[in-house]
């Protein structure tokens, strides 16, 4: 039973949301995973399961 003011948003239409809204700055990479993260002073490096890594620099 839901309650008054309760209102859900069905996970596929929350992903695709998000991904429309950001797509033009966010590097998606998909049919792959993170192996491990590694913090550095500047940004962090992502190294990935199968893709090359990758620095990020903030």
């Amino acid at each position: 039973m839901r309650s008054p003011g309760d209102d859900e948003v069905l996970r596929g239409d929350l992903a695709r949301i998000l991904f429309d809204a950001t797509k033009s700055g966010v590097d998606y990479r998909f049919g792959d995973s993170i192996a491990e993260l590694i913090e550095h002073a500047d940004g962090v490096e992502v190294r990935f399961r199968h893709a090359a890594s990758q620095v990020s620099i903030w």
